[in-house]
């Protein structure tokens, strides 16, 4: 939450083109060194880059299309504090399951959906870092989805602007 209200104040009292670098640059640098957390206990850096499966594309999917319809409520002045909450949020959920966090559904033939924790799935997941790339994938995704609607929002006021104007003459 600190992280979240610093920068959100920071980027509010800068202006122009600062306002802009400072917002892009954390954008990129606060999800990248989290990202490092994957790469604690990688034994070998072959397997850090996620292969594309059914897996990987039905997350991306539904994140792309979350992050599509959040943007609605970005701050169109400050965006930065909705595209860091993206990356946190993201953040927990690649941690729980880089620690082995699993439904018992999964062990159970679906009748439960408590979370477990499996140690061997964990051991796995640290020793590949897999988690590196797809938490950088999922917020790549998650960004572009919140940056694609808010450039369309922009383009879209331009032309009704342009429009009404027209109408005036």
């Amino acid at each position: 939450m600190f992280v979240l209200g610093s920068s959100g104040l920071v980027a509010s009292k800068l202006g122009g083109i600062y306002k802009t670098v400072f917002q892009i640059f954390l954008a990129v640098c606060f999800p990248s060194a989290l990202s490092l957390y994957f790469l604690t206990d990688v034994t070998s850096l072959d397997d850090i880059f996620v292969s594309v499966t059914l897996y990987t594309i039905l997350p991306v999917a539904i994140i792309a299309y979350l992050s599509w319809v959040v943007a609605d409520q970005l701050d169109r002045e400050v965006p930065l504090t909705g595209f860091l909450t993206a990356a946190i949020a993201l953040f927990v959920l690649c941690v729980m399951h880089h620690n082995g966090a699993v439904t018992d559904g999964d062990y159970n033939d679906g009748e439960s959906s408590s979370l477990v924790i499996d140690s061997d799935l964990a051991k796995t997941n640290r020793k590949n870092g897999g988690y590196f790339s797809l938490y950088l994938l999922y917020v790549g995704t998650s960004y572009t989805g919140m940056l694609l609607k808010m450039w369309r929002q922009r383009v879209h006021e331009k032309r009704l602007v342009s429009r009404r104007a027209e109408h005036q003459n």
